[in-house]
C-alpha cells in the first residue's frame, strides 16, 4: 500500500471520527436546548388583592388582605409537549429529537446504575427541586434522563421501546420503575408484557403498584377492552399477594366484565384474603383493601351458588378447552 492511499484512508478515518463526536456533540446540544426549553415555569402570578370594607359612622375603614399565590410547575408531559413544540417551530426533525432522546437516557441509565444503589442526598435533592421550580443550578443525571422520557413519550414514536425493554432488565431499581411507566405511556392498552415481566419475577410487586394504577386507569377509559386485557387481570386477581394491587384490578373487572361482580372467581380471590386477617404488618398497611374483600365475600355468599356466575364454565373466558379464535 503506497503512501499516497494509506494518507486518504488516514484522513477518512479522521473524517468519520469528526463526524462521529460532531454528531454526539449535536446530540447533547439538542437535549441541552430541550432541557432548558422544559424547565421553564409561568411567570410569577399577579398578587390577588382582596378588600373588605368595614363602614363606621363617620369613617370608611379599608382592610386590604395580601394573598401570595405560587405558581404550579407545569408537570412532565406539559414540559415535553413545550420541547416538541420548540422543536416543529425551530425546524428540528422530530427524528433529531427522538434520537438525542434517546442518546440522553442511555448515557443517563449508564451513570446511574454506575452510583447504584446511591439515592440522592438532600443537598442533590434540593438542588434538583430548584431547578425544576425556579431554574436555578443544572439538572442532575436524573432529571435529565427523566424528562427525556417523558420527551419520547410525547412523541408517540414506538420506535424507542426497544431501549425501554432494555431499562428492564437494569439492577437499578429506580431505572426499572421509570422503565415499566414509560412502556405503559408509550404502548397503552397493548402494553401486555405486563403478563411476561410478572411470570418472571424481575419486579417486585410493591414497584408495579403506581405503574399498575397508570394502565388499570387508562382501561377504564377504555370502550372496549379486549380479552387479553381481561385475561391479565384475572392473572393479577388470582396469583398477585398485593391487596391493592388485586384490588385495583377488581375494580376494573366489575366495571367491564359483566356478571364478573357476582362470579366463582371473585369469590375465591375474596375469600384469599379474607382469611388473612389483619394481624400481620403486612396486612396492617392494606387494611382497607382486606376488609373490602371480606365485605365482598360476604355480599357474594348471600347469593345461591346456582346463580354465581363461573367464567370457567364452559365456553366461557376462562374455560381450558375454549378455542382461541384465529
Amino acid at each position: 500500500m503506497n503512501t499516497n492511499m494509506r494518507m486518504m484512508i488516514g484522513l477518512g478515518v479522521v473524517a468519520l471520527v469528526a463526524t462521529a463526536w460532531a454528531s454526539e456533540t449535536e446530540k447533547n446540544e439538542l437535549v441541552d436546548r430541550l432541557l432548558e426549553v422544559m424547565r421553564r415555569v409561568p411567570d410569577k402570578w399577579p398578587l390577588q388583592t382582596n378588600k373588605t370594607i368595614a363602614q363606621g359612622q363617620e369613617n370608611v375603614q379599608r382592610q386590604e388582605i395580601i394573598i401570595h399565590v405560587h405558581p404550579v410547575p407545569p408537570s412532565i408531559e406539559a414540559r415535553a409537549n413545550d420541547a416538541l413544540q420548540y422543536a416543529k417551530t425551530n425546524g428540528i426533525p422530530l427524528g433529531d429529537v427522538l434520537e438525542a432522546a434517546k442518546a440522553q437516557v442511555k448515557k443517563s441509565c449508564a451513570m446511574l446504575e454506575d452510583s447504584y444503589p446511591k439515592t440522592p442526598s438532600s443537598e442533590e435533592r434540593n438542588a434538583r427541586y430548584k431547578w425544576m421550580r425556579i431554574g436555578e443550578g443544572s439538572p442532575d443525571e436524573t432529571t435529565r434522563y427523566t424528562w427525556m422520557l417523558a420527551v419520547l413519550v410525547a412523541t408517540g414514536d414506538l420506535s424507542s421501546l426497544p431501549l425501554i425493554e432494555e431499562m428492564h432488565r437494569s439492577p437499578n431499581t429506580q431505572i426499572r420503575e421509570d422503565a415499566i411507566r414509560t412502556y405503559l405511556r408509550l404502548a397503552g392498552t397493548n402494553a401486555v408484557s405486563f403478563r411476561t415481566l410478572i411470570a418472571n419475577n424481575r419486579y417486585a410487586e410493591s414497584e408495579l403498584t403506581p405503574p399498575l394504577f397508570q394502565f388499570f386507569q387508562e382501561l377504564k377509559r377504555t370502550p372496549d377492552i379486549n380479552d387479553e386485557n381481561i385475561l391479565f387481570l384475572f392473572e393479577v386477581m388470582e396469583k398477585s399477594s398485593d391487596a391493592c394491587n388485586a384490588k385495583q384490578a377488581d375494580d376494573v373487572l366489575c366495571e367491564k366484565l359483566p356478571g364478573y361482580s357476582n362470579s366463582v372467581q371473585r369469590l375465591a380471590v375474596a375469600k384469599r384474603y379474607s382469611e388473612k386477617g389483619i394481624t400481620t404488618l403486612e396486612a396492617l398497611s392494606y387494611y382497607d383493601f382486606i376488609v373490602g374483600f371480606i365485605d365482598i365475600k360476604k355480599e357474594i355468599e348471600k347469593i345461591p351458588e346456582n346463580q354465581r356466575k363461573d367464567f370457567r364454565a364452559k365456553g366461557e373466558l376462562l374455560d381450558p378447552d375454549r378455542k382461541k379464535e384465529p
